[in-house]
């Protein structure tokens, strides 16, 4: 499993469910991605406009340099599109 360690070049993030919908939210999900893409590579984080998905984004670019976020799709909740600039 090693080898898939930063190797993607686009991850979706899609679940799980939020907290206030009775789910353990997407910040473990959003951390594996980071971890999974290679520099260069994108990161979509799907609801990104809802207030829990945008808190925990927020909180992971003021704690670490590894990934930017590039701007939101401003659909239904908001569609996020990050770049990972290191490993």
């Amino acid at each position: 499993m090693a080898a898939a360690l930063s190797s993607a070049d686009l991850v979706l993030v899609d679940g799980p469910v939020g907290t206030r919908f009775g789910g353990p939210g997407r910040e473990g999900s959003f951390l594996q991605a980071v971890s999974l893409t290679k520099p260069g590579g994108l990161i979509l984080l799907h609801d990104a406009l809802r207030r829990e998905e945008y808190e925990m984004f927020h909180n992971f670019l003021r704690q670490h340099a590894k990934a930017e976020c590039k701007g939101i799709v401003p659909d239904a909740d908001g569609l996020a599109v990050f770049k990972k600039v290191e490993n």
